[in-house]
């Protein structure tokens, strides 16, 4: 009798050991940036149990409840090129963790699907990781790593960027002067479309491979090259003209800046950049940008804003008129201008026609990029 009475309890303590180490869910995800398609299998409920951290993946693994932390701690995974994440949460919903892919920085790499165990006290996440072709080559330029044979693309991605580096003649230039150099590059040798593989559009080879890039493939193009070049550089998902959008922060002395390559990417294709949003501060950016500035760091500073830099901004109309007969004295093929007040009916036909008395040009023509308070216009003249 007593000798059944100790089977039945090891056999009640295997159960509830096998509850413990099999209780969990697992989720996966399409490989699309954002996560979708949930299929959780099986989830037990565990009852509080002492030294129940030890319990687990027997690993030491950050307890983290806040948004931000989270983001950054998968950022700085994949930047390192991890493939495994693992952290512990009491707090964080199901739901921010299943989007992250659409708060971080999708340039190194992407979650594809993550494991769940819930010890009730809390749940520990162990996530599987894929990193892009943008990372491989960054890698290999910069740290010399030998990249996979199966990643054919990442190494001529590589390839390209050595070349391209090579052509545009950075070394020794300023972080300013790169960026700018690597802005227009971009511009002159990308064309924005939407048509064909938007998976491929949306990453740095899609640019830099075939010339041709939405939002996200002109913002990682622009990420890579500036790495590349030793500007510190990241990548900003937001809104804009009431859809999804990514753009750039850029670090200069100190500061950060908006960058925006798309938008500076006049359609259709005029074969030369704008600068409208060419390092903006983050109030500047919110006049048509949208983004979770909680996220990201606060980019405060005017220095390397270009306008304000070349002394090119004008407040309303009269200071318009100033600039440009000044700027017109000695006949130029082409000005710049940013104007803070610009609408069609003050910056009329009419109202320009004081272009020609002042520049002795037959003709001139112009194009506009930007919002009303912070307008780029782009004046090209024939004499």
């Amino acid at each position: 009798m007593r000798t059944h009475k100790r089977r039945g309890c090891l056999a009640f303590f295997l159960m509830l050991l096998f509850l413990v180490v099999a209780g969990g869910s697992i989720v996966f995800f399409a490989r699309t940036g954002i996560f979708h398609d949930i299929a959780v299998i099986g989830s037990e409920r565990m009852q509080r149990i002492p030294a129940l951290k030890n319990l687990s993946s027997g690993q030491e693994v950050p307890m983290i409840n806040d948004k931000k932390e989270l983001i950054r701690l998968v950022n700085q995974s994949l930047e390192k090129g991890e493939e495994e994440i693992v952290f512990r949460t009491e707090e964080l919903d199901d739901d921010f963790i299943h989007h992250i892919n659409s708060c971080i920085e999708a340039f190194n790499g992407t979650c594809e699907n993550y494991v769940t165990t819930d010890y009730k006290v809390f749940r520990e996440i162990n996530m599987t990781c894929s990193l892009s072709n943008a990372w491989y080559a960054r890698a290999r330029i910069l740290e010399d790593k030998e990249i996979p044979k199966e990643k054919k693309i990442a190494a001529k991605l590589a390839r390209k960027c050595s070349r391209i580096l090579k052509k545009l003649e950075l070394d020794g230039l300023s972080d300013y002067r790169k960026e700018k150099k690597i802005h227009d590059y971009l511009v002159l040798h990308t064309v924005y479309t939407t048509e064909g593989d938007r998976e491929l559009l949306g990453t740095a080879e899609g640019p830099l491979l075939h010339g041709k890039g939405v939002c996200s493939g002109y913002a990682r193009a622009m990420k890579l090259l500036c790495d590349l070049s030793g500007v510190t550089c990241s990548t900003i998902m937001g809104t804009a003209g009431k859809e999804d959008h990514e753009w750039n922060l850029v670090h200069i002395d100190k500061h950060w800046y908006h960058v925006d390559v798309t938008w500076d990417d006049p359609l259709p294709d005029h074969g030369y950049p704008m600068f409208s949003y060419l390092n903006l501060t983050d109030d500047h950016m919110a006049i048509d940008h949208t983004w979770e500035r909680d996220y990201y760091p606060k980019a405060d500073s005017e220095i390397y804003d270009y306008y304000l830099l070349n002394e090119a901004f004008c407040e309303d109309f009269d200071a318009f008129k100033a600039y440009m007969e000044k700027a017109l004295s000695t006949q130029p093929d082409s000005v710049r201008v940013m104007v803070a007040d610009y609408h069609k009916k003050d910056y009329s036909e009419d109202n320009l026609s004081f272009l020609f008395t002042c520049s002795g040009a037959r003709k001139y023509s112009y194009a506009t990029c930007g919002s009303k308070k912070r307008m780029e216009m782009y004046f090209v003249f024939e004499y």
